[in-house]
């Protein structure tokens, strides 16, 4: 599935004539998570296109916000991107406030204070058989994307 909700995509790709797609005669929960998948694919694409851009590789994924609540969705993104995920516990400014007041009061430095508040509230590893299933269907997805002639050259990872 690829979850485009109007004509045209600009990233991680330039298509004006790309529309969305989806397997036909999908349940409802079917269709959820087929959406879910979709846009792990695309985020997965787009990793890939910045890695080859810029030579470096993302070796985990942080998490914050409402999204990061989801063990579905943090399960899925795990294994199409096969990559750990991080859910933070806290996420507001006023974290952000308070690692920069405590790195001049109570830490030497702010990278210091950073590592002591930055607190990790989960952690959601791929399963190598989840993994290996989304490897294949993320083939099929790229392999979809070409015939449609959204994309040319999928050769990143």
């Amino acid at each position: 599935m690829y979850p485009l909700r109007q004509e045209g995509e600009r990233f991680p790709f330039i298509a004006p004539h790309a529309h969305g797609f989806e397997p036909d005669g999908l349940f409802p929960v079917e269709r959820f998570v087929a959406n879910m998948e979709g846009v792990a694919y695309i985020e997965r694409y787009a990793f890939e296109i910045i890695q080859q851009l810029s030579g470096e590789k993302v070796k985990a994924i942080y998490m914050a916000g409402g999204a990061s609540n989801s063990d579905a969705w943090l399960t899925i993104r795990s294994n199409v991107l096969n990559l750990p995920i991080y859910n933070r516990r806290y996420v507001t400014g006023a974290v952000g406030a308070a690692i920069i007041a405590a790195s001049k009061t109570y830490f030497t430095f702010m990278g210091e204070a950073t590592k002591a508040l930055k607190q990790i509230e989960k952690e959601v590893h791929l399963t190598p058989y989840l993994s290996a299933s989304y490897q294949k269907s993320y083939g099929k997805f790229l392999q979809l994307l070409q015939e449609k002639k959204y994309i040319t050259d999928y050769h990143y990872a």
